[in-house]
């Protein structure tokens, strides 16, 4: 999972899809939160998906104890 954080991270078609589909504006809530700041840097560990390593988890079934 990910979060588009910039433009043109996504196709502008599939905004305007989304958009018309949920009865919203992207572009309003775009200059509703330009007064927003964000951090000078990005978390080491926010951009696993881009490469490096990140943690998996593997699901196994086990009988439970009475």
């Amino acid at each position: 999972m990910m979060a588009l954080t910039a433009d043109g991270q996504v196709e502008p078609q599939l905004v305007a899809a989304r958009d018309a589909r949920y009865g919203v504006s992207s572009s309003e809530k775009q200059s509703q939160r330009q007064h927003l700041t964000y951090p000078n840097r990005i978390d080491p560990g926010a951009d696993h998906w881009q490469g490096g390593e990140a943690w998996q988890l593997n699901l196994e079934k086990v009988p439970v104890k009475k």
